[in-house]
């Protein structure tokens, strides 16, 4: 499995992109895009009025500040989590051996602290991550972006604006970066997306899952819940396996919610494999 994210300033062709996946893909791929998720709740004329599209995406895209903004990209963020949570819970990654099952984010991601919150969702799951920056000029973009639909259109002021401050992804040793300008082959990108989940997986199954003792103590830092959400994965995967319910497996999940935010509230970063455990099951049992 692979958490895709399509990256570029506005007219760079990352809708188009997205469909062209989709249809290679087909039905073991998924997409969001955060334009689409504001506009099918309504968001825009809902915070801003009908006629006032280009001052909402402003807003949305981080050229002037406001708290809403911010709230509703956590609330697309978190829906994507929800998604992932609901597909991966209670399973391991080799399980998913032999599928291509690919998640796809569309959005300009113009800044890293936007991509930050994806690469922690990858490394919890322990499934790929990928980032395809779409590479192309700006003039190309703003000329796309005047062959749209005048309500479409977005201010050449704001396409240049996000241009001068993207922050270019860099490749790592937890991310992939795939440029694609839209010369390449589709098909190249598919097999090269399609490589990379397959890599993730099988050095995946090469760690020993005894590595998961390691993960409980005191932890510092965001790794510490990030390990967190690990380990109750793991011990999910373990209780579902064992008693083969997939209404425990839903239970759990919703548990695993719930722990994880207490320990977060109350600041908690000592627990072991046992206590998590236990915790879960008192969750399930209150439910």
């Amino acid at each position: 499995m692979a958490l895709v994210l399509i990256m570029g300033i506005p007219g760079s062709g990352k809708t188009y992109l997205g469909k062209r996946l989709i249809a290679k893909f087909g039905e073991l791929c998924c997409l969001f895009s955060f334009d689409e998720m504001y506009n099918d709740d309504q968001l825009m004329g809902h915070l801003w009025g009908h006629n006032s599209y280009q001052s909402s995406l402003l807003r949305l895209y981080g050229i002037n500040s406001e708290k809403t903004a911010h709230s509703e990209r956590k609330r697309c963020e978190a829906r994507i989590r929800d998604y992932l949570s609901l597909n991966l819970d209670g399973k391991e990654p080799s399980e998913l051996s032999g599928h291509y099952p690919i998640v796809i984010v569309d959005d300009i991601f113009y800044l890293s602290s936007m991509r930050r919150p994806f690469e922690r969702m990858a490394h919890i799951y322990q499934i790929a991550y990928i980032i395809i920056y779409i590479d192309v000029g700006l003039e190309c973009a703003l000329r796309r972006n005047e062959a749209r639909a005048q309500h479409q259109r977005i201010p050449d002021y704001m396409i240049r604006n996000i241009w001068e401050r993207i922050e270019i992804p860099k490749a790592g040793a937890s991310v992939t970066i795939l440029k694609y300008s839209g010369e390449e082959s589709i098909d190249e990108l598919v097999e090269k997306i399609k490589t990379t989940a397959l890599n993730r997986m099988a050095n995946t199954r090469q760690v020993d899952t005894s590595c998961s003792d390691n993960l409980s103590g005191t932890l510092k830092g965001e790794s510490c819940w990030e390990n967190l959400e690990i380990e109750l994965r793991r011990i999910i995967g373990e209780m579902v396996k064992a008693h083969k319910d997939e209404r425990l497996a839903r239970a759990l999940t919703i548990a695993k919610r719930e722990v994880s935010n207490e320990l977060r509230a109350n600041d908690i970063r000592e627990w072991d494999r046992q206590q998590l455990k236990e915790l879960l099951t008192k969750k399930v049992k209150d439910q």
